[in-house]
């Protein structure tokens, strides 16, 4: 159910929205300094995303792009964020 409830056990999820989540429905805040909406998705979901429109635009995985992509367009919620200009893997 996407970011709402990403991180949480099953008892902690019953305790924190009174029962099981079969529905979006607006996110108490999870464990993040952001502010979640309702149905965003994690940070996966979107490097996922990023790149699958990488590899439709180039034909292939090309490293080159996907960084630059992520450079581009921040992802929400990814903790090493702040880290990734200064590592830069090659991925070759």
């Amino acid at each position: 159910m996407g970011k709402m409830v990403e991180g949480y056990r099953p008892e902690e999820i019953v305790r924190t929205y009174g029962g099981p989540i079969t529905r979006f429905r607006k996110p108490i805040q999870p464990r993040s300094t952001f502010k979640w909406g309702y149905a965003e998705v994690t940070d996966d979901t979107r490097f996922t995303l990023l790149i699958a429109r990488s590899i439709i635009s180039k034909g292939k995985v090309d490293s080159e792009d996907i960084m630059k992509r992520i450079m581009r367009h921040p992802i929400k919620g990814w903790p090493r964020w702040r880290y990734f200009p200064l590592v830069r893997p090659s991925i070759r």
